[in-house]
């Protein structure tokens, strides 16, 4: 579906051709006329995207004609970047030199010869394409498709949990089953029990309330977990379950140790598997992982999860267990536990009639009632039901699958902005974990979002789409540690089957050395392969030469030099370099040669020391990640000049924070500081980062204080500092001058006695506190009755935390308190007997110990 990549395509060349700075480039290349009539050519087109949308599946000629237009867009904005980059080279020139005229630098920088010529050959190639666009008689639409009241996206908080829904309508399977893995316990042999349904009947999640079932959880010694899905390969599946138990990676260990650490788990264990979504037909397949299998103590015992009855009949020992469509009546509670918060059933009775009937469409099927519910608890107009009642309809019409249509209802409805962010998810094979921080990351490294306010905030931005999808019920999982915005999630299979019908084309996924699938077309590059020390550059993917996104999935281990030079030098359009998971000792200096880089990543490098000074030409770079780059002795001494920085992760044997190099860093929002053992100062440096945001500091064991420059970060709005025993928050002046804090999380801190006064600095903005693993903590302070904006507060395993400070009753905003692991307090705020209870009671949700022992709100409307 081209029109998904072509609408922020027309979207972002509009925005860079309008900046002034590019305008004036433009006119020292001759390309000023061009550029000033580029939005007549775009704004026509984009008026016809919806019905060019709707026609190119009967239409041909109109598939072909947007496939050419894509195409033609995608050169258009790598020429573009190349101008906007110019541009702002020519800025940063022009802060160190009296040169005034525009003409006399671009010399200097040779692109007279080479980018004007390009720019007007892409300009007069995108008139021809658009020409054309007159003979197929669209339908203009005059409105911006992002701009309407259906599409646009709401301001509402992120949703950060998932409902409870996953076991309506299944108490008698699960009494079953239980029943069943029970029995198969008492059994001599190796028992195995396949769970068959159809997609979106929530086999994985019922296998998982069966696995943390206490009943099993006690007969078993053993508890693992595989996920097979898209694995054929042998390696990846034991690694699979490894990591399940262990939850380390098991990426330099051969096949032969990977079978004796398995053996090892296994070996005269009573074990219970669970082998979600498993597709192989082969028997001599499964018995190569039986074999391995079968050397647990009697009544061992794995469980299948197919959709396949020829699965089932391959692998079971036990007679398959079929997870049969919801009645009715149970697949209605799903819906409704989505669609209404408590008490809107007996509010919109004409709603409760319109949902009865969608639900029909749903076919008992759970996951089609959760997309379908989150889908209309969006809105309680009854007009609005019944068009999507009627949608649904016209599409289970033309769909036998109801999940399908569902997942295709959601899709549409989302607003173009949207569409383009959830087809990134292509990028990921079935059961991947996706870090919303990254994937927020990525976007931004795309271009996604920034298609809307200039003034916006890119991050919150994406974070709001992050929610957006989550609220639409799309991911099979999701984590989220709330207040801090931060986690991870799994995409379901189903929804993931949908996505290649958005922009299937764009992404060659799980490619490796001996199988590479890719095309001109490709644009996405998804690579995963073990140990790449001896394998050199797969020639197949030549062809994807103009990929923007380059991403190594998973632990890919050693890699030469070679490859990496070859990487760089062939794929120079690339926005995304994710190194994640590779180990080489240097980074090929050519790598300052990516002028359109936005995102780069060497996550989890345990050998490189040194980055090349080439880096900092990366004028356009958005992200750095060195996280877990344990080696790293130094940044580049001109790491200032990373003007368009936003995100700087770093794990590195600095023992000071370079003082002036961060002074270019005028971009710079989240700086995470993780697992620096030799650190001992962040520098007076840091007072320099006058746009810094987000400041965390996690397992930095020798910072004993932070800087008292720190008091002059002005947009400084969350402050995490976990793990850090020398630190002594008492000595830390800095955090006087924070006014504008949000979110303060503090926690394994042994030094901390009491929370210093100077956080009051922090009064009348503070919204999230979370106070964790501070077992020398005794009071809480009686200044924190002040905190009037303070909505939620978490103390978590503070065992010698005595009370609750009685004046914190005039906490009136407090909305949610999360109490656990701390002994004398859970005591004293114990529901209507506790001597502290009378100064919580009016907080509206209070969980105890993990029980919720107020809701005076729906915790989801929360």
């Amino acid at each position: 579906m081209a029109t998904v990549t072509i609408f922020p395509l027309v979207k972002i060349a509009l925005k860079t051709s309008a900046n002034p700075a590019v305008q004036e480039v433009g006119a020292a290349l001759g390309v000023k006329t061009e550029l000033q009539q580029l939005p007549n050519t775009l704004l026509p087109i984009e008026a016809t995207l919806q019905d060019a949308e709707s026609r190119q599946f009967s239409n041909t000629s109109v598939k072909k004609w947007l496939e050419e237009l894509k195409d033609v867009l995608y050169d258009l904005d790598d020429l573009l970047d190349e101008l906007a980059t110019a541009a702002l080279e020519l800025k940063e020139k022009k802060k160190g030199s009296l040169l005034k005229k525009v003409s006399n630098s671009f010399s200097s920088l040779a692109l007279h010869s080479e980018l004007a010529p390009k720019l007007k050959k892409i300009f007069g190639k995108l008139n021809e394409v658009a020409a054309r666009r007159v003979d197929l008689q669209f339908n203009a639409n005059p409105a911006d498709p992002a701009d309407t009241s259906r599409n646009r996206l709401g301001e509402r908080e992120v949703v950060t949990l998932v409902r409870p829904s996953n076991c309506i309508g299944r108490e008698n399977d699960e009494e079953e089953m239980i029943k069943r893995v029970l029995t198969c316990g008492d059994h001599d042999t190796l028992s195995v029990i396949p769970i068959v349904g159809a997609g979106g009947m929530g086999k994985t999640m019922f296998a998982k309330i069966l696995s943390y079932n206490e009943k099993i959880s006690s007969k078993f010694q053993v508890i693992l977990w595989g996920c097979l899905s898209g694995k054929s390969d042998l390696r990846m599946i034991i690694e699979d379950i490894i990591k399940s138990r262990t939850g380390a990676s098991s990426l330099n260990l051969t096949m032969e140790e990977l079978r004796s650490v398995l053996h090892q788990l296994l070996q005269n264990n009573k074990y219970f598997l669970v082998l979600d979504d498993v597709w192989t037909e082969d028997p001599r397949e499964w018995k190569r992982l039986r074999d391995l299998l079968d050397v647990g103590a009697k009544g061992s015992t794995v469980m299948v999860t197919t959709r396949s009855n020829v699965v089932a009949s391959v692998v079971g020992t036990e007679k398959a267990y079929v997870l049969r469509r919801l009645s009715d009546e149970d697949c209605w509670s799903v819906f409704a536990n989505y669609a209404f918060n408590e008490g809107d059933d007996e509010k919109y009775p004409s709603l409760v009639e319109i949902g009865r009937s969608t639900v029909k469409k749903c076919g008992g099927v759970p996951l089609a009632a959760e997309i379908v519910g989150s889908l209309l608890s969006r809105d309680r107009d009854e007009q609005e039901w019944q068009r999507v009642k009627a949608l649904l309809e016209k599409l289970r019409e033309q769909l036998d699958d109801a999940v399908v249509a569902a997942v295709k209802l959601s899709y549409e409805e989302m607003p173009p902005q949207l569409k383009a962010c959830f087809s990134y998810f292509l990028m990921f094979p079935n059961d991947y974990t996706v870090y919303r921080d990254e994937l927020i990351n990525t976007w931004m490294a795309q271009g996604l979002l920034d298609l809307g306010d200039q003034n916006a905030n890119l991050a919150d931005v994406g974070a709001r789409y992050f929610g957006e999808m989550l609220s639409r019920s799309l991911f099979r999982s999701a984590f989220l540690i709330v207040g801090a915005g931060t986690g991870n999630c799994k995409i379901h299979d189903m929804v993931s089957d949908f996505i290649p019908y958005i922009a299937g084309d764009e992404f060659a996924t799980n490619v490796n050395c001996a199988s590479v699938l890719a095309s001109e077309k490709v644009r996405h590059i998804g690579f995963h392969d073990f140990n790449l020390s001896r394998k050199a550059f797969p020639q197949g993917l030549l062809k994807a030469k103009k990929a923007r996104s380059f991403m190594l999935l998973g632990q890919v281990g050693p890699i030469t030099k070679s490859f990496l030079e070859n990487l760089i030098s062939k794929f120079s359009c690339l926005r995304i370099l994710n190194l994640l998971g590779s180990e080489f000792d240097e980074l090929p200096s050519s790598i300052g040669t990516l002028k359109h880089l936005r995102y780069l990543s060497l996550f989890s490098n345990f050998s490189i020391k040194r980055l090349p000074d080439s880096i900092c030409k990366l004028i356009n770079l958005q992200t750095l990640d060195l996280r877990h780059c344990e080696q790293l002795k130094e940044l580049p001494r001109e790491i200032g000049k990373l003007i368009s920085l936003k995100q700087l992760y770093l794990t590195s044997q600095l023992k000071v924070l370079p003082e002036k190099g961060f002074k270019g860093l005028i971009s710079l929002q989240v700086m995470k500081l993780v697992d620096c053992q030799m650190l001992v100062s962040l520098s007076e440096g840091i007072g320099y980062l006058t746009a810094l945001q987000e400041l965390h500091i996690v397992r930095c064991p020798r910072l004993a204080s932070l800087p008292s420059s720190m008091g002059t970060l002005p947009a400084l709005k969350v402050l995490e500092i976990v793990d850090c025993k020398e630190m002594d928050l008492m000595e830390a002046d800095g955090i006087r001058g924070l006014r504008g804090l949000t979110i303060l999380s503090i926690g394994n801190l042994p030094k901390l006695v009491k929370l210093p006064g100077a956080f009051q600095a922090a009064t009348s903005s503070l919204q999230h506190l979370m106070i964790s693993n501070c077992a020398s903590l005794t009071t809480l302070p009686r200044w924190l009755q002040y905190f009037g904006h303070l909505k939620k507060l978490y103390l978590y395993d503070c065992a010698n935390l005595q009370a609750f400070p009685k004046e914190c009753s005039h906490l009136t905003n407090l909305q949610y308190l999360d109490i656990r692991g701390c002994t004398h307090l859970s005591r004293r705020c114990a529901k209507d007997e506790g001597d502290d209870w009378p100064h919580i009671s009016h907080v509206p949700i209070i969980s105890l110990d993990g029980n919720w022992i107020q809701k005076n709100k729906s915790p989801w409307e929360q």
